[in-house]
């Protein structure tokens, strides 16, 4: 397996010939003490990631980054609810083959509690209410959910959400026409609007904000 092994910082690079089943041999043997593991840009699929979800030796796992790994939802979903993944701060599953259903699973799951990071694509403007309204999204600082066209009301919701008073980072691609008037209109009423919000008012660039 190409993998470069640094401390508790494992990544696995340019492993397109190997497969769920031998992959399978990290998550059963060789995760004890690690804390981030950067899988992105391979080919391990959901067999990967639901033995992975399912390993005691993943405890550890602070950090966790599967961008551009054919997963689908079926890998997500083993994620989004897994009994030992509980010290994940920060997770990457976008570009994953996930559809509604998988950003859906995660939005409503146990991954979420203690989650700093969260990286998804398109998230559509009912899963993202879902997240507003999630108690355990409370520990969200940063969060991308690729391209979207939300809705005047799921914005006032994202901006105003008690659960995401600590989100700092809201990044998202597309136009910020709909959301800047909606801040606007809540600036007028007085509203308390959540951090994330700063970096989409009039004046500023939008879009991808501050890292």
């Amino acid at each position: 397996i190409p993998l470069r092994l640094v401390g508790s910082e494992m990544c696995i690079r340019d492993s397109n010939g190997l497969t769920d089943a031998s992959a399978r041999v990290l998550p059963e043997s060789g995760l004890m003490g690690l804390r981030t593991l950067t899988a992105d840009h391979n080919l391990f699929g959901a067999a990967w990631v639901e033995a992975l979800a399912a390993s005691p030796t993943g405890r550890s796992l602070e950090e966790l980054w599967l961008s551009h790994c054919p997963i689908g939802d079926a890998g997500v979903e083993a994620l989004a609810n897994a009994p030992n993944l509980g010290a994940l701060r920060a997770l990457d599953v976008s570009a994953t083959g996930m559809t509604s259903d998988g950003i859906a699973a995660i939005f409503e799951g146990r991954v979420l509690e203690g989650l700093e990071v969260l990286q998804v694509s398109a998230a559509a403007s009912d899963a993202l209410e879902v997240l507003a309204s999630n108690p355990d999204a409370v520990s969200l600082r940063n969060v991308r959910v690729g391209d979207v066209t939300l809705k005047e009301s799921t914005w006032r919701v994202l901006a105003t959400a008690e659960y995401l008073a600590e989100l700092r980072h809201f990044v998202f691609g597309g136009s910020t026409d709909t959301l800047i008037g909606v801040l606007e209109g809540l600036d007028a009423e007085g509203a308390r609007l959540n951090p994330w919000t700063h970096n989409y008012r009039p004046g500023t660039t939008g879009g991808d904000g501050d890292e």
